[in-house]
């Protein structure tokens, strides 16, 4: 292998003299280092630090000094070209109040595709005026010397390439922190969109990504890779990182850049043209280092993970955004499996079958059976007073508050699903703390939708006999209260989101209650969410070929940072929310079909029937339409696939409806 290009990123932190006398003489040993196998540092990557500071800017100076004096020492022909990339010290501070902060945290997915499609030159010029002024009058005399160097669509972005030997490699810098312009930054606010890399290289992305033997993407937070990206084009992903937003610094997908110990990579290719990363600074015949560990974006790493098993990010940053976006339309259904209702105080499903069937059996059989399958035999063999003995775990403790799973109670669900069987819910129920109507599956039918948090408890909820609890599956042609709310809740996943919660990726009552409701598979199915902890790759690979994305938390840990009262997006949830059930208790204006759907008869379709032709259409020889199904389904499509609420204005006779 020969090595092609050189590259050193490097984070502006807090710089002092002693740190540039030590960049120097690293510089100084990565191009004697590049020297010994025909080559010179090419590219050194600035990436602005995560500390707002008026003197970041002659800290970056005295870091260009520094590599161009180590070049110096070091006899190099040539200095390196050097591209910023901005990061969270280089944006001013504006008021929470500001326009820009609603449009940019709040509003950002109403807006985005307009900014991508340059119809909202307003928000790019607060960006440059407002955040990004003194960063860009210092970045643009430096990318000024670079040759070819083809700029963006937001503040500090661009592309250039270098051509060395047979091949040529492809730079792209990326704004991923123009969002974090509120008074918290979470990870939902970096962005790496795909309509960003279109703009920074000026042409379509797969010529110019594919025209290059490797493409470095660099910006200053790692963001979720957009599906822009694919295996055909190798990718290295780079990026500075932030202690507290990424305490990890294996974040998945990425190379994140240290600011204390700087790497400078050797990339060069194989006889068979795969990119290869190496650190300069290890001895000629170290091995390589893998490049799943360098995050390259493609299959072809030394060490290659399955595909599918990687197709889903547990960092993904964008799983996290596209839930929030579907939670925020108050139409999404929450399933409680395994973990939360009772924190710990109280036993979950999965523990509880384990106990249960230690009591049938002795012993945990392998592989461990499902919950039914221990329920029935538990049922048949223990006596009553052992079975409520075990059950007893269940029961809730009336002076708790339970407040994780008060926060998941008090967001603004359709309606929830608990499997737990848990005495949890109904403490907080009954205490009138958290404002939930519990309804127990077993005793109870489905009836209309009330106007408060709706919590269905599936298995029943344990009252100290063991016949409140039921833990089969009930078949769905029997006319039992459990069946119709079993089926029920398989005819609201078809047109709600929802998301699952259980305390890990390979419980068995987590696999067992989504086996027991034939989730609809296709495109056109609305997003489906899992809350778990971070899950090994035939996890993760099961998990995706289920149809769920991934949010690698625990669900305690994800209530307590995910769910906390104030949240923006919440609150448009719990408004969209209210106001559908005012519109649904109004009978006029306009209604969700999903809303209709509840009020209708099984197997109705009177809301798609239309009406009898009117004197207008007769007047004018207009064929009436009796049905608006065909029109639903056109509308529908231009949204490529994705899922959207249908939403129907009503009226009556003299209400002028035709003209909607």
């Amino acid at each position: 292998m020969d090595p092609v290009v050189h590259v050193l990123p490097l984070v502006i932190d807090k710089v002092d003299e002693g740190w540039c006398e030590e960049l120097q003489r690293f510089t100084a040993r990565s191009v004697e280092s590049a020297r010994q196998v025909g080559g010179e540092l090419d590219l050194v990557v600035l990436i602005g630090g995560s500390t707002p500071d008026s003197s970041i800017y002659i800290a970056g100076n005295q870091l260009i000094d520094a590599v161009q004096e180590g070049c110096l020492d070091a006899g190099a022909a040539d200095f390196p070209l050097v591209v910023p990339v901005p990061g969270l010290g280089d944006m001013r501070s504006i008021p929470s109040r500001h326009m820009l902060v609603d449009t940019l945290v709040r509003r950002w997915h109403e807006v985005d595709q307009g900014v991508w499609a340059g119809e909202q030159e307003d928000v790019i010029e607060a960006l440059e005026h407002k955040i990004f002024p003194d960063y860009l009058a210092w970045q643009r005399p430096v990318v000024a010397e670079l040759p070819d160097w083809h700029q963006g669509v937001l503040p500090g972005e661009g592309s250039l390439t270098v051509k060395t030997g047979n091949h040529q490699i492809g730079l792209v810098v990326v704004n991923s922190i123009f969002r974090g312009v509120g008074p918290e930054l979470s990870l939902d606010h970096v962005v790496l969109a795909g309509e960003q890399l279109q703009h920074a290289v000026g042409e379509s992305w797969k010529e110019w990504a594919n025209s290059n033997a490797l493409t470095l993407i660099v910006s200053g937070l790692s963001a979720p890779p957009p599906r822009l990206l694919d295996a055909r084009s190798s990718t290295l992903l780079i990026s500075g990182g932030n202690a507290r937003l990424e305490p990890s610094p294996k974040r998945r997908g990425w190379f994140v850049a240290d600011p204390k110990k700087p790497v400078c990579m050797k990339i060069g290719f194989d006889h068979k043209g795969v990119p290869v990363v190496q650190d300069s600074a290890k001895r000629a015949g170290k091995s390589a280092i893998p490049l799943s560990s360098l995050s390259f974006h493609n299959s072809l790493a030394i060490a290659p993970a399955p595909v599918d098993a990687l197709v889903e990010d547990c960092d993904a940053a964008q799983v996290l955004s596209d839930f929030y976006r579907q939670v925020e339309s108050g139409q999404m259904i929450a399933v409680l499996v395994s973990g939360l209702p009772g924190g710990g105080a109280v036993v979950d499903l999965d523990t509880l079958s384990r106990q249960l069937a230690v009591d049938v059996f002795g012993q945990v059989p392998q592989p461990e059976p499902s919950m039914d399958e221990i329920w029935s035999a538990a049922q048949a063999h223990l006596p009553a007073n052992r079975l409520e003995n075990t059950l007893n775990g269940l029961r809730g403790d009336v002076d708790s508050l339970y407040p994780d799973l008060h926060r998941v109670l008090s967001s603004p669900w359709w309606r929830v699903y608990d499997f737990s069987a848990s005495g949890a819910i109904k403490v907080l129920a009954e205490g009138k703390l958290t404002p939930v109507i519990l309804t127990s599956a077993l005793t109870k039918k489905p009836g209309d939708r009330q106007n408060a948090c709706e919590v269905t408890a599936m298995n029943g909820c344990f009252d100290g006999s063991s016949i409140s609890v039921d833990f089969s599956v009930p078949a769905a042609d029997t006319p039992s209260a459990r069946a119709l709310w079993f089926n029920r809740l398989r005819a609201e996943i078809v047109y709600h989101p929802v998301v699952f919660f259980a305390e890990s990726a390979h419980s068995v009552a987590l696999w067992r209650v989504l086996s027991s409701l034939n989730l609809p598979s296709g495109s056109g199915s609305y997003p489906r969410f899992i809350v778990a902890p971070e899950a090994g790759s035939s996890e993760r690979a099961r998990i995706h070929h289920s149809g769920l994305r991934h949010i690698c938390e625990s669900p305690t840990s994800f209530a307590d940072a995910r769910l906390r009262p104030g949240n923006q997006r919440l609150e448009q949830g719990k408004r969209r929310l209210a106001e559908s059930l005012a519109v649904r208790d109004a009978a006029t204006g306009m209604s969700l079909v999903s809303t209709m759907i509840d009020k209708l008869a099984k197997g109705s379709k009177g809301f798609l029937k239309g009406s009898e032709p009117e004197w207008g259409d007769i007047t004018g020889n207009y064929a009436a339409r009796l049905s608006v199904s065909d029109r639903v389904l056109d509308e529908t499509r231009k949204f490529g696939g994705e899922s959207r609420s249908i939403v129907i204005l009503r009226g009556a006779a003299g209400s002028a409806r035709r003209r909607h």
